[in-house]
């Protein structure tokens, strides 16, 4: 607590010194807490967020966003194909992946941060659920154990960039020119055991 409590002071000291805004782009609940009483500092949750209103502008931002993604299935198949490359481990070394499906993925946020001639960068954040088969050894009696199978539901949180075509006229997006995701695996942590 006490050096967030520093920063803030230090930060709020130097706005004020030299009347400017300052952007503190934290997941801490604490520091979102703390911009909130301080006219001078502008709270953002993530770095794509504070992007997106730099490229566009505040006045502005809303309505493009609005414009450009009211339709993303053409982002959403190319994530999900993307998605499809993604690599599984399990968090305990008991248990082995033996099989892996996409259940499903779906956009926790998205942003805009770049824009060109009819183009643009967005930052996405995607929920992925997954359904996995693990195997296992567990001892049944003293000395004996069995091999075990059993398939588990987990899901997780990919990040990416993405770059869009858009269409002039529709202004909706044409073509997703690429996709890449920041994860190339994601934890299993389900644990049969439990059940």
């Amino acid at each position: 607590e006490f050096p967030d409590a520093f920063a803030i002071a230090i930060l709020e000291q130097f706005a004020e010194k030299n009347s400017a805004s300052i952007a503190v782009v934290s997941t801490d609940p604490d520091m979102k807490k703390a911009c909130e009483h301080r006219t001078r500092l502008l709270y953002f949750g993530t770095l794509p967020e504070i992007t997106e209103m730099l490229v566009l502008g505040s006045t502005e931002l809303e309505s493009f966003r609005d414009v450009i993604l009211a339709n993303t299935d053409l982002l959403h198949d190319a994530v999900v194909n993307e998605a499809k490359n993604l690599g599984y481990y399990h968090e305990s070394a008991h248990y082995k992946i033996v099989e892996s499906e996409l259940d499903s993925v779906d956009f926790e946020e998205v942003h805009v941060v770049g824009l060109g001639k009819n183009e643009a960068s967005l930052a996405f954040e995607a929920y992925v659920s997954t359904t996995h088969y693990l195997e296992w050894v567990e001892q049944v009696w003293d000395d004996e154990y069995e091999p075990q199978r059993r398939r588990v539901i987990d899901a997780g949180t990919v990040h990416g960039l993405a770059k869009v075509e858009l269409d002039p006229l529709l202004q909706t997006i044409k073509k997703v020119a690429w996709v890449e995701l920041d994860e190339a695996d994601l934890p299993v942590s389900e644990n049969p055991r439990h059940y």
